[in-house]
């Protein structure tokens, strides 16, 4: 009851208009960071004039998000203090308005709405006037692109339920059977003339992303053989005839080859991939083919050491006169827009462009410009444009003005000799009003993967809503913590080479590399070596269950989502074949493996007051992995708490229930470090 009670009162905080802007900065609250509101998709106008882009905030009485369509001239002034931000709301209704796609007049914008009820294509003039409905498909639509002509739009949609299984599940009698019945993702257009439309694509293949050829008269795809998460590493590429439907295969091979592009001249088609291996510790980068299928695809990044996102949908494009490629690449720790020639084997190019102090996402270009979105230490996710060698990326937008009221503490990049010798990076927010000399209490963040990293974001998290993050960190320095976030081996953004040193080794390499940082902090007089605390989710929760039974030296601990018993885990998720890659094969041939590197194996030696958080229907990691680190923890008298976030999944996605998993934990620390 207290917690509800703490929880409405947060959410009422929230609710109640900001009173005028404090002259004085002050430390960030939790209630400040659950303000914030969140720039999620960008696009530049075909004629270059506007960026079309989408904010996303709480709707605190329904504890979800209202996104709406935005609007920006290019040539707005930066000076927005002086009233130079000149940014307009195009939409302004509950749900979701979100997915901007610029028809190729630049006239007006069509964006995916549930204003009806299901997901559908919507249209709006930019000049004025009021969104009308493009579709009427029978399943929610998840994307869209006009057809370069402007006389068609093609959708991916969900299979809708048969007449059959809305029967069955009226009468109680829809049961669940493992691996079928599987709901795909399909292809259709819909001619704008005559409003009918058609399907693409059908039968047992999921499509994930698509490209219109110039000549609108072919669709390049790709597809995986079902929904499943894990058939991602199973995706080809396919060229489709719009007029017939028929299509063949362009790609195909093991691994993931995913989200094709057509270039503008109509002769290339780049896609990303794991350039044929099957495995979920390569790197995936870059590759071009002919449209024609006429060659064998050519890498383009194998000598690049960073990170290119498969998951990332506008993670890149085609420059305008098509010799090459810009994309946004996780590099160490920024996230920094690169050039991809069209050469083979070329290395990848980060140039002067992009500031690698800043992360930088959702890039497109109108002829030498580049519009993207770009997030700071100290700014959150804002819209900007630029023109390489030219003009430097220049803020269009100012979403949050309340944050130049508060307090923060930037990241500080460091780095250290792990105990083999390898060196480590991570970054380090030192609380606020922080004096030399003295010593503070140290929280240990641990990210999530083991193939993520955490980078110089407002956030330190890549695509994370600030809400969403669980574990608020500037709120902690503002607590007088300060926090240590590394990126151990098995980290992407540092090459194939390091994310692969995590190779059936989860616990022992990543956790001596964060031990020896946390040591160096000590040995630095920054660290209290007697309040030290460790947190994570996921794989982060993982290295929190793990470290508190390799050592007593953490005196609190909060696990979110963690893996603790990896043989139980492989019986259990969506995503056993990720286990396998990792561990060499399935628990039952390696038995030992999976003990050695399960923190319940040594769970008797926890003596760690630990918080554990896991959403009640998680399928990544199922919550009885929390279930089985709480009930030894209670069996060994050590004090823990256990909450489960009822109808949530791996991320919790409910606003009221974000707003917990937040505040719990910084009272958790506050309990137990202060």
């Amino acid at each position: 009851m207290r917690y509800i009670n703490s929880v409405l009162a947060l959410l009422l905080a929230i609710a109640l208009p900001l009173a005028a802007q404090e002259r004085k900065q002050r430390p960030m609250t939790v209630q400040d960071l659950l303000r914030i509101r969140n720039i999620t998709e960008a696009v530049i106008a075909p004629d270059g004039l506007h960026v079309a882009y989408v904010i996303s905030e709480p709707d605190l009485k329904k504890g979800k998000y209202d996104s709406d369509l935005w609007l920006v001239p290019v040539e707005t002034s930066e000076s927005t203090k002086k009233g130079g931000d000149r940014s307009r709301r195009l939409t302004n209704g509950p749900g979701r308005d979100d997915t901007p796609r610029w028809a190729p007049d630049s006239k007006s914008v069509a964006f995916l709405s549930d204003r009806s009820g299901k997901v559908q294509v919507w249209r709006i003039p930019i000049a004025g006037g009021e969104a009308v409905r493009v579709t009427d498909a029978a399943g929610p639509i998840k994307d869209f692109h006009f057809s370069p002509d402007g006389k068609s739009i093609a959708y991916l949609m969900t299979e809708p339920e048969t007449a059959v299984e809305k029967k069955n599940k009226k009468e109680k009698r829809d049961v669940i059977i493992a691996d079928r019945d599987f709901k795909y993702m399909h292809l259709h257009v819909i001619d704008l003339a005559t409003g009918k439309s058609r399907p693409l694509t059908k039968g047992p293949e999921d499509v994930t992303h698509f490209s219109w050829s110039p000549d609108s008269t072919r669709i390049v795809f790709s597809a995986r053989p079902t929904p499943a998460f894990q058939d991602y590493h199973r995706t080809d590429i396919h060229v489709l005839d719009v007029k017939t439907g028929n299509h063949s295969p362009l790609v195909q091979r093991p691994g993931i080859d995913i989200n094709p592009k057509w270039s503008p001249d109509g002769k290339h088609i780049a896609f990303i991939t794991s350039d044929g291996q099957d495995s979920w510790l390569a790197e995936t980068g870059f590759a071009v083919i002919a449209a024609d299928g006429k060659e064998k695809p050519r890498f383009l990044t194998r000598k690049f050491n960073g990170t290119i996102s498969y998951l990332a949908a506008d993670s890149y494009c085609w420059a305008t006169n098509s010799t090459g490629l810009l994309a946004a690449a996780d590099v160490r720790v920024a996230r920094q827009v690169i050039t991809v020639s069209l050469g083979e084997e070329k290395d990848a190019n980060v140039g002067e462009f992009s500031r690698p102090e800043n992360l930088y996402s959702h890039i497109s270009v109108k002829g030498d410009g580049i519009a993207c979105i770009v997030e700071g230490p100290e700014f959150t996710k804002e819209v900007h444009f630029g023109i390489p060698g030219v003009e430097a990326p220049r803020r269009l937008t100012n979403s949050n003005p309340q944050v130049e009221g508060l307090q923060l503490s930037p990241p500080e990049v460091i780095r250290w000799k792990s105990k083999d010798g390898l060196e480590i990076e991570g970054l380090l927010v030192k609380p606020n009003g922080y004096e030399t000399g003295k010593r503070y209490p140290l929280l240990t963040y641990a990210h999530g993967g083991p193939a993520s990293q955490f980078a110089l974001g407002f956030s330190l998290y890549p695509f994370v809503h600030p809400q969403a993050s669980r574990y608020p960190v500037q709120v902690f320095a503002g607590l007088g913590y300060a926090v240590f976030c590394p990126n151990p081996r098995g980290s992407a953004a540092y090459g194939e080479k390091f994310r692969q040193a995590a190779y059936k080794d989860w616990g022992g390499g990543p956790f001596d590399d964060i031990m020896t940082g946390i040591d160096k902090l000590i040995a630095d007089g920054i660290a209290d070596p007697d309040r030290l605390g460790m947190m994570g989710w996921s794989y982060g929760g993982y290295m929190t269950a793990w470290a508190i039974s390799q050592t007593d030296r953490f005196k609190a601990a909060s696990a979110g989502a963690g893996v603790c018993n990896l043989e139980s885990m492989y019986g259990t998720t969506d995503i056993s074949p990720f286990l396998e890659q990792y561990f060499a094969g399935p628990p039952w041939k390696n038995r030992e493996l999976y003990a050695k590197n399960s923190a319940m194996t040594f769970a008797g030696r926890i003596k760690t007051p630990t918080l554990i958080q896991h959403g009640e229907k998680d399928e990544r990691v199922p919550v009885s992995q929390s279930q089985e680190l709480y009930q030894a923890l209670k069996r060994n008298g050590v004090p823990a708490e256990l909450v489960i976030y009822p109808g949530q999944g791996h991320n919790p996605q409910d606003l009221h229930m974000q707003a917990d998993v937040l505040q719990r934990n910084a009272d958790w620390f506050k309990r137990w470090l202060k």
